[in-house]
């Protein structure tokens, strides 16, 4: 599989994320408290969004979801008191504070690109730990974000979310303030009522996302520290796992390719979506921190020294 790398800056940015607009075209959030897209066919960079806190330091942002229904709309989680919603065709940023307060640190918007999940909480080392809460907002064209409805979850904080490829429910994965634990909860996208809720031994889980869709044996793809794991969605029986005991600090990121059910990872792995054993290996970048399937075959990497790799 040949690489090919485009450099978007040449700075260190933190530890950024990256989703495919198209083949050709990508964006990337990071530690600066931009969105930045990046046309890797004519090795072009721009437009560019800010979206931290203007005078404030640098923020880190995470979480970067596409919306389906209009490619070049985006949002991310600030970890700060609202998430993002940057339109890159537009020029635009519309920032969503969550109705309860608190510190967003994981979106993701619904199939259909009409509702935005938000989890909020933080892993405060003083005073009274925040709630950990899901919201719901409408994604509407004509009169902006509108708020729909929300549940208050266990533990500190949210710190992943993702939406059944149906769009009917929500998986969310949460840790305890000692970060040595979590849950995972399973909530009908219709009334945010609780379907399943299991307990995990990590926390700080990076993504969480449907392998299996909505077939009764259906699974949840979760990363984290060093690790990916796949659990039963309903009792969270663990399935299979990869460990990288090598990088136990680093966190692994995935993509689910679910037209060839298969699982690519940033450390270099492509797996078989029902038993996780290798199909295929590529050269991986020990400094590549995201990893975003590329329409047409490939992948797409976003490296903390500011390059996108492109796998094909």
């Amino acid at each position: 599989m040949e690489t090919t790398c485009v450099h978007y800056s040449r700075e260190y940015v933190g530890s950024p994320c990256i989703v495919a607009i198209d083949r050709d075209r990508c964006v990337v959030a990071d530690g600066t408290g931009n969105l930045t897209a990046v046309d890797l066919k004519a090795q072009t960079v721009g437009p560019q969004l800010f979206v931290g806190v203007a005078g404030g330091t640098a923020t880190n942002l995470r979480s970067l979801r596409g919306n389906p229904a209009r490619p070049w709309m985006v949002a991310v989680a600030t970890r700060g008191a609202y998430a993002a919603i940057g339109d890159l065709e537009q020029k635009s940023v519309s920032k969503i504070h969550p109705v309860e307060g608190g510190t967003v640190q994981a979106v993701a918007i619904s199939p259909d690109g009409g509702t935005l999940a938000i989890g909020t909480g933080a892993y405060t080392a003083a005073g009274p730990p925040p709630a950990a809460r899901l919201e719901l907002w409408n994604l509407s064209p004509e009169v902006g974000a509108r708020f729909v409805d929300s549940a208050a979850l266990p533990g500190a904080c949210l710190d992943a979310v993702a939406w059944s490829p149906d769009g009917s429910r929500l998986a969310c994965a949460l840790g305890m303030r000692s970060q040595k634990a979590g849950f995972v909860a399973q909530l009908d996208a219709g009334g945010l009522r609780a379907l399943s809720y299991f307990d995990i031994p990590f926390a700080g889980a990076s993504r969480i996302g449907y392998l299996e869709g909505n077939a009764p044996g259906s699974q949840l793809a979760v990363s984290l520290r060093g690790g990916f794991r796949v659990l039963d969605a309903v009792n969270g029986a663990e399935a299979w796992r990869i460990d990288r005991p090598e990088s136990p600090d680093v966190p692994l990121d995935f993509d689910i390719l679910a037209a060839k059910g298969e699982v690519v990872l940033n450390s270099g792995l492509v797996l078989d979506a029902r038993d996780g054993s290798i199909r295929s290996k590529f050269l991986a970048m020990n400094d590549c921190t995201s990893i975003a399937g590329r329409p047409g075959g490939g992948f797409i990497g976003a490296s903390n020294r500011g390059r996108i790799y492109c796998w094909d």
